[in-house]
């Protein structure tokens, strides 16, 4: 069994508000994990790696979707992406917050 994600405490009613907006737009009634595509996701899923983000981490919930822990994990080494479409929604909401965008990706 893997070790839960923990907040940061500064940051802790930011987080709970972005993963609750994330599994509103994009978990379904069953929790679909984006990743594997089986309900009983748990986590809020980055699709841009938080450091890439910085404090726009938890501006917008597409830059965001529903995973298991494991798919999470797994994602975060580089075994699993995300599909180009969610990769592309993600930069797209990026972009129109950040000052400095990001290549919408196409492949």
């Amino acid at each position: 069994m893997t070790k839960p994600l923990i907040a940061n405490p500064k940051r802790q009613s930011e987080a709970s508000r972005f993963h609750r907006e994330v599994f509103a737009m994009f978990g379904g009634p069953k929790r679909v994990c984006a990743l594997c595509g089986k309900p009983g996701a748990t986590d809020a899923a980055h699709v841009i790696a938080r450091a890439h983000l910085g404090p726009l981490r938890y501006a917008d919930p597409r830059l965001a979707r529903p995973a298991h822990r494991e798919c999470h994990e797994a994602q975060e080494r580089g075994v699993i992406r995300f599909s180009l479409l969610i990769r592309q929604d993600a930069v797209i909401a990026h972009n129109a917050l950040a000052k400095i965008k990001l290549v919408v990706p196409d492949a």
